[in-house]
């Protein structure tokens, strides 16, 4: 199996643009949280933060297949959400609006595993998945550049055929290249809320078989966040 290496290096560096600041005031919609003691209300902008980490895969998601999680990463914490076919340095906030993200990262010299979940003050999940497949399928190719990295074509597959899980409102799926690396991304939605899988590895049928195993796993922590 080839070594996955300067394709995940260059998609790295570049998802670093999301907000990382506190999320300000949401709709004016209230969201209820009770307890046994207590009854609190708060807008959904400010449970944001914790729904996005416990729709996130547990830190043990892939021991069985003897991978640990790649640590506490600052900057993977911000990774952006999938822009496929943009214009060089177009930012998530740019297309999607208000958003907060949290994600958590995997790593062998066989593959890299990301598990993105993101929040969204002014759209629904679906709406976003909706935009993601009108961006994937706007190009074949298209050129991505970073600061750290400079620019690289990618080629873009899309649709691919993965089975969107029960209890997701919205399901899309597609795969880049370069190549040499393959990264496939599968998008779920649930109500303000998307899901996305993220896998690199050396063939593009890799990465869409740990997405297919993963994604209704991620589809029930996105249903009950």
């Amino acid at each position: 199996m080839r070594r996955v290496l300067p394709f995940v290096a260059l998609l790295a560096a570049a998802c670093t643009a999301a907000p990382s600041e506190a999320v300000p005031g949401g709709p004016s919609a209230a969201a209820t949280t009770t307890t046994a003691a207590t009854t609190t209300t708060a807008a959904p902008a400010e449970l944001a933060p914790r729904r996005v980490r416990s729709a996130a895969l547990p830190a043990d998601a892939l021991d069985r297949l003897g991978v640990a999680e790649r640590g506490v990463d600052p900057d993977a914490l911000r990774w952006q959400l999938p822009l496929p076919c943009a214009k060089p340095l177009t930012s998530g906030r740019e297309v999607f609006g208000y958003h907060l993200n949290f994600n958590r990262q995997w790593k062998t010299s066989r593959f890299e595993f990301n598990h993105l979940v993101t929040w969204y003050r002014d759209r629904t999940g679906a709406d976003a998945v909706a935009k993601t497949r009108e961006m994937a399928e706007s190009c074949q190719e298209y050129v991505y550049s970073t600061k750290e990295a400079g620019d690289q074509e990618l080629r873009v597959t899309a649709p691919v055929d993965v089975p969107t899980p029960e209890g997701a409102s919205a399901g899309y799926s597609y795969c880049e290249d370069n190549g040499t690396t393959h990264v496939c991304r599968a998008l779920i939605a649930h109500d303000d809320m998307t899901s996305v899988l993220i896998v690199f590895s050396g063939t593009r049928e890799q990465s869409l078989d740990l997405i297919a195993e993963m994604l209704p796993v991620t589809a029930e922590l996105l249903a009950e966040a």
